[in-house]
């Protein structure tokens, strides 16, 4: 039921999308996506294909997304919920540099993440984190705002683990 219900918003997003494209001034409409590995990139490939307007630009991810946006260097972005509420809030990571004239065109689905370790470590909770090495996303993409965040709920910041991509 599950995977019908995506496919059924997918369908909806990408005629949305599509329609939303055709009736822009721009010829191309370049659509900051995310790292090629992740969902994003594979999301915006995947209009790409459907409408030939559309161009996938390989970002960072969220918040380079919001700042390429601002800068007019892309003309849409995908962008996770709370990166957005910072940019337009001008909170967080874009405390001062709060960012205007944006809207929100569809929501794709709702993320989730996991904490994964090998079953015989000793990290039981995200405050065994300490000290150990810590994959945490690509610099200025949402999976690095997740982590700070679940970091952050257990009294940690970045400089008290040792951060990886």
């Amino acid at each position: 039921m599950r995977k019908i219900k995506n496919t059924i918003i997918f369908i909806v997003t990408v005629a949305i999308l599509t329609m939303f494209c055709s009736c822009c001034k721009h010829s191309e409409i370049k659509l900051g996506s995310g790292n090629e590995g992740g969902i994003y990139y594979k999301f915006a490939d995947t209009l790409s294909d459907i409408d030939e307007n559309i161009t996938n630009i390989r970002t960072a991810g969220s918040q380079a997304n919001m700042r390429l946006l601002k800068d007019g260097f892309i003309n849409m972005g995908i962008v996770q919920s709370d990166v957005l509420s910072e940019a337009v809030n001008g909170t967080g990571d874009f405390n001062g540099n709060k960012i205007n004239n944006v809207r929100a065109v569809a929501a794709l689905y709702m993320e989730s993440f996991q904490i994964i370790v090998p079953a015989d470590s000793d990290i039981q909770t995200p405050a065994d984190l300490k000290g150990k090495k810590v994959s945490v996303g690509e610099e200025d993409s949402g999976v690095a705002k997740n982590a700070e965040y679940i970091l952050n709920s257990v009294s940690l910041d970045y400089n008290m683990i040792d951060v990886c991509n």
